[in-house]
């Protein structure tokens, strides 16, 4: 379903295939929006996804937005360089 305010056009694909889509920038993906493909790709079917996510507990992830050198934005998961270091 569309509303012209976020959604504007909808079409059902493989997960691989938007994550194709956003890195030739064809589409934008939101970042937890693409993290979701990422997990859903490594998968041949849904019921293979919904049945290994069943299988782990969800962690808790809190990003951290920081300026790059080009001046745009980035996000630091942690683990990455300069996440401690990064304001809360």
């Amino acid at each position: 379903m569309t509303d012209d305010s976020e959604v504007f056009d909808a079409e059902w694909v493989q997960p691989a295939t938007a994550l194709q889509r956003a890195d030739s920038g064809e589409w934008f993906v939101e970042f937890p929006t693409r993290r979701a493909l990422e997990d859903m790709s490594q998968h041949e079917s849904i019921d293979g996804f919904m049945a290994a996510a069943a299988a782990v507990a969800v962690e808790r992830i809190e990003p951290r937005i920081v300026g790059g050198p080009d001046g745009r934005q980035r996000i630091l998961l942690p683990g990455d360089g300069g996440y401690d270091e990064a304001p809360a």
